[in-house]
């Protein structure tokens, strides 16, 4: 049970999505500083939150209120950062234009293809010509081999 809750968890996860929008969005040389601010602010949020929950067990609460306890208290201020994350990421966030990205590395593959063939083509008439000059040098070596 507790591996098939690992599958989904990961499978489910927003590292993918994360290192997608990282590809996406910044040049070879900023994914570094951008992939090193992502892995901060998760552990960031790794280490604030039970500092956070300490904090509130701590706290003295009203006997008489049930919805909010030590217990609740931890919930209640995640709903209420997870709203204002929703708020500002439904307000600022702007998908990446990626139609512009796939055009690029097409035709950077496309440069790279153009250019080994280039490069073979000209190692083979090398070759060729290396070939065609020394014609006894070759029989040289098979005379020694035999």
């Amino acid at each position: 049970l507790i591996m098939i809750g690992r599958f989904l968890n990961g499978f489910g996860s927003a590292r993918s999505i994360n290192r997608r929008f990282i590809a996406d969005v910044f040049t070879r040389k900023e994914r570094t500083a951008a992939s090193a601010a992502f892995v901060s602010a998760a552990a960031l949020g790794m280490s604030a939150g039970p500092a956070l929950a300490s904090l509130l067990s701590m706290m003295t609460f009203s006997p008489e209120s049930t919805l909010w306890t030590k217990e609740t208290a931890p919930g209640w201020i995640m709903l209420f950062l997870w709203v204002v994350f929703l708020i500002v990421f439904s307000l600022y966030f702007e998908e990446p234009d990626r139609k512009h990205h796939l055009s690029s590395r097409r035709a950077n593959a496309t440069l790279e293809l153009t250019s080994k063939n280039e490069e073979n083509t000209h190692l083979l008439a090398d070759e060729a010509q290396s070939s065609d000059h020394a014609p006894e040098k070759k029989a040289e070596k098979v005379q020694t081999v035999v």
